[in-house]
């Protein structure tokens, strides 16, 4: 029956009355191509016919996202695969028929390496395969876009997706969309669910998450416990960062003192330490260690390529906050003293500040504290192979704009700074007077501040309960709505202004405190100082050393003039760094002190060369290193033969001179005699020195323990040799 557009015919009559349809032949044409066209033509256009294999080459293709699956996912795929290939006669292709990716997401078609892998073996034709088997669609995609592009895209090349479970087969059109949307939906809910079950681990006080350092897993699901090795580590690390020691050096510490990282692996580093403000991480920005917990700071966002993952902050008002006592490490006081100094920082990012580099020589210790006297800044630059450096004006070595053209040591310069902070700075009853003044005055801030908060905090309360039960006051007093309104209002307003104030005032436990001044310390400190340099800072005392005196020092202006032999230092100190040294925190109240120092010209022995004296000579009068009255009656009778009755003088001056690193003439007092140093060589020379040494070693003597010997091998070589000779 002929169809007309008028006509009410179903569907599925329509379908079979276009597939019974004759071809169309146009009018006037011939009844076949072979009457229009060669067969020739035909033959050179027409499609190949299919390449005849064995079967139906396959591969399979599996995947499990990171979001709660493991491994064993993978061999289950797999054997399904393999299952339905062999029931439905379909052959592995055998250059390599798995493709699986690990732990990708499935919404994503980036960085899926083997995915990317198969849809380029597809488009090899004749070397590729015909047939794609999965578990399921959403193993190739959750995005119902890219499930239909690809889907496209292997159909275009006549390859069938086949679907291992839930009984589907072969995939059409409608599988693709239908599948591809169940897959997509399915992973959207699971996402929902996985969020809402975090947050509702976290509002019952749960760590979510990775373990940070310091801490291990417990018992319970979300619980942490301290690790007391790392604590230390981490109390270690703020306290160093509070005396304001610089993160670099504080990793550099650990890194020498082999101290293992929060990776196990990797060395320790400045962003390990101190983290980004940006990200809030870092050691220093986590508020576990003080005993608090927050859950929802931070965000994972994919980048517009879809691969990589950057981090963003949340809103505070979406953050979860709960108090862990347990998790505390380190004092609140100390906490926010950081936080403080961790904002100073970031306030002052913008300033650009002279950077020190890593040297295994010596410490610069008035390292950016250096001017000429024309107002440029000054080079530092090692001399040759030594540990000193040269400070030259960095204006004049440049371009030429500065008249004081001359360098000079870094270690004069260092032994003279030091030198007036002992001699002038400690001597000063100021600082101790400061101290006492400022502990009272903070005294006085703090009960002011517990006061203002009591009487604020006791109004709160009552607003509170005034707002709890106004409305039931207004309905008893038959008062209107816009009445009750107006004094809610004028109430809620009260309350915040009230809350305003206690938000703004002073933190006294971030506030410094002042220390007494141990002046008699400080200056055997100073003292031991010059004679070690140059120095290293290697170790946590020395790194809070030199912050110390970085803090007090606060400007070197270095005066040189030509045709002069000597040199003026004009130093500007912050006294206040002396009373608060244990925090780093300026204080109010003590303004700098300008002091000018005249300098003799630098000599070419050592710089430090009064202070060494004085202490070899304070040593020598205690009788450090010295023979014990037990020591001397052992050596009695094994030296009893030396032919002098100064023997005992004779093997303390060995043993001082061993000891210490200093030439035989120039010992101190009582071995500074010329005939010491004679009879100390022949005491060598003729065997006695080892005669003792062997006696007090038998004897296990604690005054030669750890001695090196090594100074008086040349002599003993020397005496042998000659022996030798005349036998």
């Amino acid at each position: 029956m002929p169809w007309h557009p008028g006509s009410m015919i179903g569907a599925c009559s329509m379908l079979n009355w276009i597939v019974a349809m004759p071809k169309h032949i146009p009018h006037g044409s011939a009844e076949s191509v072979a009457d229009l066209l060669p067969e020739a033509w035909t033959a050179m256009h027409a499609p190949a016919p299919p390449a005849m294999v064995a079967g139906d080459r396959c591969v399979y293709y599996c995947r499990y996202s990171s979001e709660g699956q493991r491994e064993t996912s993978i061999d289950r795929q797999i054997e399904g695969c393999e299952t339905y290939a062999r029931l439905n006669g379909m052959t592995p292709v055998a250059s390599g028929h798995l493709f699986v990716d690990r732990g990708k997401s499935g919404f994503y078609l980036e960085g899926r390496d083997d995915l990317a892998a198969l849809r380029l073996l597809a488009r090899e034709g004749g070397k590729g395969f015909d047939k794609l088997v999965c578990e399921h669609l959403d193993r190739l995609s959750r995005n119902v876009a890219h499930v239909l592009q690809i889907y496209q895209e292997l159909k275009a090349l006549g390859i069938e997706i086949h679907v291992t479970s839930g009984g589907v087969g072969p995939v059409d059109d409608v599988h693709a969309v239908f599948y591809g949307f169940i897959g997509m939906e399915q992973r959207e809910r699971m996402l929902r669910l996985m969020s809402q079950g975090a947050w509702r681990s976290a509002l019952r006080g749960r760590h979510l998450g990775g373990i940070p350092y310091g801490y291990r897993c417990g018992a319970d699901v979300g619980e942490l416990v301290v690790v007391p090795q790392e604590a230390a580590v981490v109390a270690r690390i703020y306290r160093l960062f509070d005396s304001g020691v610089d993160a670099t050096r504080i990793a550099r510490l650990l890194n020498s003192e082999d101290v293992p990282s929060p990776s196990g692996k990797a060395q320790w580093t400045r962003t390990v330490i101190i983290g980004t403000a940006g990200s809030g991480s870092g050691i220093l920005r986590n508020p576990k260690y003080v005993g608090v917990y927050i859950y929802g700071k931070r965000k994972r966002v994919r980048r517009l390529d879809n691969i990589s993952k950057i981090v963003q902050m949340r809103p505070s008002t979406n953050w979860v906050y709960g108090a862990k006592p347990e998790w505390g490490i380190v004092d609140r006081g100390l906490w926010l003293r950081v936080l403080c100094r961790l904002k100073r920082m970031n306030d002052e990012k913008g300033v650009r500040k002279p950077r020190e580099k890593a040297s295994g020589k010596s410490t610069l210790l008035f390292h950016g504290r250096y001017r000429c006297v024309c107002g440029a800044s000054v080079a530092a630059s090692f001399k040759r192979a030594t540990a000193t450096r040269s400070l030259r004006c960095y204006a004049e070595s440049e371009g030429g704009r500065c008249d004081r053209s001359r360098s000079v040591s870094s270690t004069f310069v260092e032994c003279e700074v030091l030198r007036e902070i002992r001699d002038t700075l400690l001597t000063s009853a100021d600082l101790s007077t400061y101290a006492r003044e400022y502990e009272a005055q903070l005294r006085r801030i703090e009960e002011e501040v517990a006061r203002e908060m009591k009487k604020r905090l006791r109004r709160i309360v009552k607003i509170d309960d005034w707002l709890e039960k106004s409305i039931d006051r207004s309905i008893n007093k038959g008062g209107t709505d816009e009445d009750l309104e107006r004094a809610r209002a004028r109430k809620t307003a009260e309350r915040a202004d009230h809350r305003l104030a206690l938000a703004s005032l002073p933190n006294v436990a971030s506030m410094p405190r002042a220390e007494p001044v141990d002046f008699v310390s400080l200056r055997s400190e100073m003292d031991e100082l010059i004679r070690r340099l140059p120095m290293v800072a290697t170790n946590e005392a020395d790194l809070l050393l030199v912050q110390t005196l970085r803090d007090l020092v606060e400007k070197v202006v270095i005066d040189q003039p030509e045709g002069e032999a000597g040199y003026t230092l004009e130093i500007t100190f912050a006294p206040s760094a002396l009373a608060t040294r244990n925090n780093r925190i300026p204080l109010a109240g003590l303004d700098p002190v300008t002091v000018r120092r005249v300098c003799p010209p630098p000599k070419t022995r050592r710089a430090n060369l009064v202070e060494i004296d004085a202490s070899l000579l304070a040593k020598a009068q205690r009788k450090e290193h010295s023979l014990t009255n037990a020591d001397w009656r052992i050596l009695t009778d094994v030296i009893g033969h030396w032919p002098f009755d100064d023997g005992r003088l004779i093997m303390d001056a060995a043993l001082f001179y061993l000891r210490n690193d200093r030439g035989l003439r120039s010992l101190p007092p009582p071995f500074s005699d010329p005939l010491v140093e004679s009879r100390v060589r022949r005491f060598v020379k003729n065997g006695y020195w080892r005669l003792a040494y062997d006696a007090l070693v038998e004897a296990d003597s604690q005054t030669i323990r750890g001695l090196d010997t090594s100074r008086f091998a040349t002599m003993e070589r020397t005496a042998w040799s000659c022996r030798a000779a005349a036998v």
